[in-house]
């Protein structure tokens, strides 16, 4: 009789998530455990290869608990009860009794190949990368339903950023909350007409840590917004009020930050990605990446050097392991001198294969490897950007030529800026009517000669009659231009200039 009277609470899942979140969060998240492990049990009656464990891991078994990540903040136990179970799979012998030695924990499996792991996933920073989506969601798409309903409770007076986590909140939103953090380490302003944003509390200066000032607030200035560094018409820095205020690596970083000819309202960008669209795989790669980062690139460059360097050998043991193979299974061998020639051989072959992969490959995705001609009655305007970190510019180079491959002018322009190598070709691509396409640096040498040497030109350079410098890579793009068909009959879309553009362009 005590069930009499009592409604039974239904602790069942809804559309695959856990309709009530009990005191217990390990309990209540179990049901992930459960099915990974099932399919773990199955797999391991089967004869698995390493590489094959790995697919089996990356593409099945971190791939379950990923929709109930992207809502609820799992508990550290459960993930942890999780990576163990798969650290056992990939370690576990062949046999089918998973009994095997863990070689590695987890967490160095689950660092970047380039820093010796496999590439598996940490759950608990992917957790947190997939819930920073929900919270760049309710930054950039406010007017959504969801969007809209957790604001009018959590924070109808403000934003996500500078939400609280409230009295007796929900565990959606407190896992959601929980990656504000998160957020916050790869959101920065984007300055457009500056009028949103403030100097001193925001982040907005892309090469500084945290993309904060990080100095004191000038007395009498503590609300200052960018647009009051800016001169009157809004195009440009205004430099001198710019270094007046600040010290010199941030006022630098300051007026290294590009400005739009237009006038554009100020917007919220993640840092890391080339579009200002927040992702999971960007959000992990920072999270994960930047602990180690130059820890990866040392490691990456030592094991790269290595291959290169015991390649010959390996294939020369390779020769040899066969000739043992030949002379065990068939009673067939060479001598030594021969094995070592034919691994000489294959080793030709290998790197011949290689190349023209490579190259085909190439050719395919961004056209010929080689400078071509425009079509009758264009010319053509070559542009390329490099970088000098020890002079904090970049240098631009242009080159302009008509049809037949004749020279016509060149320029060089040295830019005290920082930034990366695509915004500095879009700098020269700020004026004119013209179309684009990429091309490989072998096919824009000239281009990338002019930008390198304007390091040795303080400012503009410019010239009419061709540099002996540039001659012999002008002659030779040239007599190669004319064994290659034009470009119209390729379908593809030359970048063409009226010769003026090229007289004014950056001056």
């Amino acid at each position: 009789m005590s069930g009499v009277g009592k409604k039974r609470i239904n602790k069942g899942r809804y559309l695959g998530l856990p309709s009530l979140i009990g005191r217990s969060k390990r309990a209540t998240f179990s049901y992930i455990k459960d099915t990974i492990w099932k399919r773990i049990q199955g797999w391991r009656n089967k004869l698995l290869s390493q590489a094959g464990k790995g697919v089996l891991i990356k593409s099945v078994a971190q791939a379950i608990p990923t929709y109930s990540m992207s809502v609820f903040l799992l508990p550290v136990l459960v993930c942890d009860e999780i990576q163990k179970m798969m650290n056992s799979f990939w370690w576990g012998s062949s046999s089918g009794n998973g009994k095997g030695i863990r070689w590695q924990s987890w967490a160095r499996l689950a660092r970047a190949k380039e820093l010796g792991g496999m590439g598996f996933c940490d759950l608990q920073v992917f957790n947190f990368a997939l819930l920073g989506k929900q919270g760049w969601n309710f930054i950039h798409n406010p007017n959504t339903l969801v969007a809209r309903l957790f604001k009018a409770k959590y924070f109808p007076h403000g934003s996500y950023l500078s939400s609280s986590l409230g009295s007796n909140p929900s565990f959606v939103w407190r896992s959601v909350w929980s990656a504000k953090e998160v957020v916050n380490r790869g959101i920065r302003w984007r300055v457009g007409d500056g009028k949103s944003i403030y100097v001193w509390r925001d982040a907005w200066v892309r090469d500084l840590p945290g993309f904060r000032v990080g100095t004191t607030p000038v007395p009498g200035l503590d609300n200052l917004k960018t647009s009051d560094l800016l001169l009157d018409a809004g195009r440009g820095w205004d430099p001198e009020l710019v270094h007046s205020i600040f010290e010199n690596n941030v006022s630098l970083a300051i007026c290294s930050i590009p400005l739009s000819k237009s006038h554009i309202s100020d917007s919220l960008t993640w840092h890391y990605s080339n579009n200002g669209l927040y992702t999971v795989k960007s959000c992990y790669r920072m999270l994960t990446g930047s602990l180690h980062e130059t820890e990866s690139r040392l490691y990456a460059s030592s094991w790269k050097k290595l291959w290169k360097l015991l390649l010959d050998k390996a294939m020369i043991l390779w020769c040899v392991w066969r000739q043992r193979n030949q002379k065990l299974w068939e009673n067939s061998s060479l001598s030594a001198v021969k094995a070592m020639e034919l691994g000489y051989v294959f080793l030709q072959g290998w790197r011949r294969a290689r190349a023209g992969a490579s190259s085909s490959t190439t050719q395919r995705a961004h056209g010929p490897l080689t400078w071509s001609r425009p079509l009758e009655g264009r010319w053509k305007c070559n542009l390329d950007a490099a970088m000098f970190r020890n002079l904090s510019a970049i240098g631009l180079g242009m080159v302009m030529r008509r049809n037949d491959g004749q020279f016509y002018a060149c320029k060089t322009l040295l830019l005290p800026l920082s930034c990366s190598v695509k915004e500095a070709e879009a700098l020269a691509l700020r004026k004119g009517n013209y179309s684009i396409r990429f091309v490989k640096r072998q096919a824009n040498k000239c281009a990338h000669v002019l930008a390198k040497h304007a390091c040795f030109n303080a400012g503009l350079y410019e010239s009419f009659v061709i540099p002996s410098w540039l001659e012999e890579d002008l002659v030779e793009e040239r007599v190669t231009a004319a064994s290659q068909p034009v470009e119209g009959s390729m379908d593809l879309q030359p970048i063409d200039y009226d010769p003026i553009y090229l007289e004014t362009i950056g001056g």
